[in-house]
């Protein structure tokens, strides 16, 4: 199944999901009614039953998909046919936690596949950039040993006529590559894209900004010698920051893919004084034109944060820790404000690349994620 598929199979399960718990809720409101001696299902019921009829289908299909084990049994029926006889649930004497686990083990099974489709995806996405340096890395006899260090072995075919398919010899190894890269599990294609780029960093000095800079651009960094991923920003994180700071965020983090440094510390700026102009005007807290970034955030954030001291004391905190913590908050996030002014300021002057700026930038546009979800509070 591609992701789509499974995405969408999964999304059926969470739907049937939502319907069975609003199923029992209703069905538990019509037997504890007083004014009826016996269980009369209520009109809404009635449309549960029928939307969730809509979908039982579709859920035993998608279920089959995962081949989900369908082994709970009593003597009145088993469990794939309870889902087809909701109204008459209480004939199979059935816990309705069983009905949730048989749902809950299928969406598990979707998650952990969404999980290894999501590597398998940021893994091919690497292996782009190692396969467009690797041809001019030297011989075809050294890449061969590359790969073969790497766990490919891939040997040159003679016959003109197969070489003619692909334009020549080297065409044909990167093909190789790419079709038996795709064979390995997750596991071994992780340790391949480590070996083979550590290898190409081998060459010269010139080979290893070429591998750091291609990798980097898609979000990759070596760290400690290991090959680890750099999200800038993830979509779900913009769900749980104002809204008004999305374009400039987005922005930031395709600028700093693309290597634009000072327009991703730009952005990240931007996306902080698009909050502090809306707080500024909902408080009235005065003119815009004549604070400095490090300013409007320290404002904005005291005054959005004024009623936290008071709420750690209510959850039981010390009134000095209470404090102390507001004080200390406020100063850090106060310092970050400061180095990403500083930056934004500086950072005209800055031609090129500068590889001891970069961790700085990606750690603005995380100060400023942190610096808008406490600004986003209200």
């Amino acid at each position: 199944m591609d992701r789509l598929e499974t995405e969408k199979n999964r999304n059926i399960l969470k739907e049937f999901r939502s319907k069975l718990e609003d199923y029992f809720k209703e069905e538990k409101k019509c037997w504890d009614d007083e004014d009826i001696p016996e269980f009369v299902p209520s009109n809404k019921l009635k449309e549960i039953k029928s939307e969730i009829d809509r979908l039982v289908p579709k859920l035993h299909t998608v279920m089959d998909k995962v081949k989900q084990s369908y082994t709970m049994r009593n003597d009145r029926g088993d469990s794939i046919q309870i889902f087809l006889n909701l109204s008459r649930m209480h004939d199979f004497e059935l816990d309705e936690a069983d009905y949730f686990t048989l749902i809950d083990q299928a969406i598990g099974r979707y998650n952990n596949l969404l999980t290894k489709l999501n590597l398998g995806e940021k893994r091919l996405n690497i292996l782009g950039p190692i396969l467009s340096i690797l041809p001019e890395s030297g011989s075809l006899t050294d890449i061969q040993k590359i790969i073969r260090k790497g766990g490919i072995s891939i040997s040159l075919p003679y016959e003109e006529k197969i070489i003619a398919r692909f334009g020549s010899r080297r065409e044909f190894l990167m093909s190789m590559i790419q079709l038996n890269y795709n064979k390995l599990s997750s596991t071994d294609q992780s340790r391949f894209l480590k070996i083979v780029a550590e290898e190409i960093s081998k060459i010269s000095p010139e080979y290893e900004q070429k591998i750091k800079k291609s990798i980097e651009q898609i979000g990759w960094r070596f760290i400690n010698g290991e090959l680890v991923q750099v999200e800038v920003l993830d979509e779900s994180e913009l769900a749980n920051l104002p809204e008004i700071s999305h374009p400039d965020l987005i922005k930031a983090a395709k600028r700093i893919d693309a290597g634009d440094l000072s327009g991703a510390i730009g952005a990240a700026c931007g996306s902080v004084d698009s909050m502090t102009k809306e707080i500024y005007q909902r408080y009235g807290l005065g003119d815009l034109e004549k604070a400095s970034f490090q300013e409007k955030v320290n404002i904005s954030l005291k005054t959005v944060l004024k009623p936290l001291e008071k709420e750690l004391i209510k959850l039981g905190w010390k009134k000095e820790d209470a404090k102390q913590f507001y004080k200390s908050l406020l100063s850090a996030l106060n310092q970050s404000a400061f180095v990403m002014q500083s930056l934004r300021s500086k950072m005209g002057d800055v031609h090129g690349t500068k590889l001891t700026l970069k961790p700085l930038v990606f750690d603005s546009i995380n100060w400023a994620k942190i610096i808008l979800s406490l600004l986003g509070i209200k």
